[in-house]
């Protein structure tokens, strides 16, 4: 997808120009993350509540997360091809994108043949964003795609009739406020000998006064803490990658 597609999908969203929403995309990746910085800093959110309130309204990981995907420095798009293609090595059909943001991972690898579900809050400006593109790029070839939304900080719903061969979490565990409910909620949610892809990002930029404030302070222990409670959940590492086996 080009700049120009994400700024076209961006005008639209926030009823602003093309050129104007190019032009703001093209302030990169660095601008757009000081600014989720700073709507973080003006909110100040506090109680777990308030936190949850702020992913509901902020507009300001739309446009952090647009220029992310955008960055060929940070080369995501690449990255998440690579995790496509690695899902059809490992047979793997039915995928939960969880905390999919924007929504790029469900679209690649629904785009790949895989049946991608997307997951993130819901009512929140990021996961209207996201399926609005959803609808567009999907809808109309694939039909209605998968969606498992959460409304608060419990843990995604699922039924004993909805399990995933796999579920992909990039940079989102160390948002929430109990990560230990969530790794035992995806084995739950897993097929026998499913996978779980999980790349976090606890204790870097955490806290209050770090630059990434929305990175809670409270999950830094799971830096050390999260290897050992995926194998006392009953994972199964590969080799010492981010992938783990139920």
């Amino acid at each position: 997808m080009t700049a120009e597609q994400r700024a076209r999908e961006l005008a639209q969203f926030f009823g602003i120009s093309e050129t104007d929403a190019l032009a703001k995309l093209n302030l990169g990746f660095g601008y757009h993350h000081t600014e989720v910085t700073a709507d973080w800093n003006r909110a100040n959110p506090q109680t777990d509540e308030e936190i949850l309130e702020w992913y509901r309204t902020t507009d300001s990981y739309i446009w952090e997360l647009s220029a992310y995907h955008e960055d060929v420095n940070f080369a995501y798009m690449k990255m998440i091809g690579g995790i496509s293609e690695s899902l059809r090595v490992k047979g793997v059909n039915r995928v939960l994108c969880l905390g999919d943001g924007i929504g790029d991972l469900t679209l690649s690898l629904a785009c790949d043949g895989l049946a991608a579900t997307y997951h993130d809050l819901a009512g929140s400006r990021t996961s209207r964003f996201a399926l609005e593109r959803l609808n567009y790029h999907l809808g109309r070839e694939w039909g209605k795609f998968g969606m498992n939304m959460t409304t608060g900080w419990n843990p995604f719903n699922y039924s004993v009739n909805d399990k995933y061969d796999a579920i992909v979490s990039l940079d989102y565990l160390e948002h929430l406020t109990r990560p230990d409910l969530w790794m035992r909620q995806i084995y739950a949610a897993l097929n026998p000998n499913g996978w779980a892809l999980l790349q976090n990002a606890f204790a870097i930029g955490s806290g209050p006064d770090g630059s990434i404030p929305c990175h809670l302070a409270r999950n830094d222990k799971y830096e050390t803490e999260y290897g050992p409670l995926m194998l006392e959940i009953g994972f199964v590492q590969e080799g010492t990658s981010n992938w783990w086996r139920k």
